[in-house]
């Protein structure tokens, strides 16, 4: 009789045991998977000429553009609130530009 009290409450808390893991798994699947960033607009070319670059790195410590627009002028770039960095270039003649982004992240490049 003792043998089969042990058996019984051992599978009672089996089953118990059992009840609460699948509610965490319901739980945890409950969750709303976290959401992709929102694409990047780059370049994006104003209705006055000029030209907005965006390059999104939240953990850069500094981000610069490079085009072959002008041979010497390197334009640094600004990090808004979401970790997305930009440059207004003024007015390009209309054309195909070869451009580059350099960026550092905590003194690295």
């Amino acid at each position: 009789m003792k043998s089969i009290t042990h058996l019984l409450q051992s599978c009672l808390s089996a089953l118990l045991l059992l009840g609460v893991l699948t509610t965490a798994q319901d739980k945890a699947a409950q969750t709303t998977p976290a959401q992709p960033p929102t694409p990047l607009v780059s370049p994006e070319v104003h209705a006055d000429g000029s030209v907005t670059f965006r390059f999104r790195d939240p953990n850069a410590a500094k981000v610069e553009v490079w085009g072959d627009w002008d041979q010497t002028a390197v334009a640094p770039m600004r990090k808004d609130d979401q970790g997305v960095w930009s440059v207004t270039i003024p007015t390009l003649t209309p054309d195909y530009y070869l451009i580059l982004f350099h960026r550092r992240r905590c003194g690295r490049v």
